[in-house]
């Protein structure tokens, strides 16, 4: 008899294990459906600690000139400008369209660029300081390579890149329980991102801020632009 013969919605040649994995595959599907909506995502980055991440970042960047160009790279609807105060030459860049049009309903048309971050449509040496929070844990190594090549080529010599992110921590029981449901599906380790900022930047700044995740937050410089490691 073949063993496709059974029609039942869970076939009696599938073990208990593999129906339970189906079941949270499911589940997983329907919750990155419901956060993928922009004003749900925005509400669950204030839940895993946002907030406390962007007072950190609200203190290393200070007080900007007016005519300061920002570059807020994975912007999403625009969170950074939300939660700091920047100036009017806000630009945030993101794939996603919704969410860009969740930030021009909010802020106006105008400062939305729907682009890839590891494709920087920007001229060289025009970004006074760029942002990218919480956007590596979706790219593979080589992207995000890619992308602190790219920011560092559109910073001015004299310009920050404010670098922050949820780091892989297997030790953390709440950290990998968030990740088993975060969308992103490459976390990244400490190591990995000290040798590859070293390699690629002036590291001027490394913190780890534990909350929910430990939040590496770090402030790189072109290499020609001076700093300290």
């Amino acid at each position: 008899m073949s063993a496709l013969a059974n029609t039942s919605s869970e076939p009696a040649i599938l073990g208990d294990n593999l129906v339970e994995m189906e079941r949270v595959a499911v589940l997983k599907q329907l919750l990155h459906r419901i956060v993928s909506h922009s004003v749900v995502y925005d509400r669950v980055q204030e839940l895993v600690g946002m907030r406390q991440v962007y007072r950190r970042i609200a203190d290393l960047v200070g007080d900007l000139d007016q005519d300061a160009v920002v570059l807020d790279i994975g912007g999403g609807t625009g969170l950074s400008r939300a939660w700091l105060n920047l100036p009017p030459q806000y630009l945030c860049l993101d794939i996603d369209r919704d969410k860009l049009a969740t930030f021009n309903r909010e802020y106006g048309i105008g400062n939305a660029i729907q682009a890839d971050g590891s494709h920087l449509p920007i001229k060289d040496g025009a970004v006074d300081l760029a942002l990218c929070v919480n956007v590596s844990h979706h790219l593979t190594d080589d992207v995000l390579t890619s992308l602190v090549r790219e920011t560092m080529r559109a910073l001015k010599n004299n310009g920050r890149f404010v670098f922050v992110d949820a780091v892989w921590d297997p030790f953390r029981t709440v950290s990998k329980m968030l990740w088993h449901y975060d969308r992103g599906s490459t976390p990244h380790t400490t190591e990995a991102f000290h040798a590859l900022f070293t390699q690629e930047a002036v590291l001027r700044s490394w913190e780890v801020l534990p909350i929910y995740h430990h939040y590496l937050i770090a402030v790189l410089a072109r290499q020609n632009g001076g700093g300290v490691t």
